[in-house]
């Protein structure tokens, strides 16, 4: 009986340790200049990587549409994250850049964080996921 009692708790433990990680972070995506091409999102949770497309802990894209936009992100852990977004007009899956370096397509990050000469640094841009959360971003 104790085993079967124990082995209950254990997965009751296990089961409310898993829904407790499983959160959804939404995103509220503003100025959207045009309906060409793709959004871009991609969310990192820590500095070392952070803009680097491949060191994302999860991204995603999708149609543009003008104006705003809401997409969702789900299954993510409890812990602090940034978010990136940029909205690939011309549909190349890059964010495009002029002769100086600076982007040529709309883009912003969480907290509307802002860099002084580049992108802000991941602790402007981070904040923590311990529920459900909704965050806004103005590309600009």
């Amino acid at each position: 009986m104790k085993v079967i009692l124990l082995l209950c708790m254990t997965l009751l433990l296990a089961a409310k340790e898993s829904n407790v990680q499983d959160h959804v972070l939404t995103i509220h995506i503003k100025n959207i200049p045009s309906s060409n091409g793709k959004i871009w999102v991609a969310l990192y949770n820590q500095e070392e990587g952070f803009l680097e497309k491949e060191k994302a802990v999860k991204s995603t894209n999708i149609s543009a549409q003008k104006g705003n936009m809401e997409l969702t992100i789900d299954k993510i852990p409890a812990g602090k994250y940034a978010v990136a977004v940029f909205h690939d007009a011309n549909g190349n899956d890059e964010l495009d850049k002029n002769l100086i370096g600076a982007p040529s397509e709309p883009y912003g990050f969480s907290n509307n964080a802002k860099g002084i000469f580049g992108p802000p640094s991941f602790n402007k841009a981070s904040f923590t996921i311990d529920k459900n959360k909704t965050i806004t971003i103005t590309l600009r």
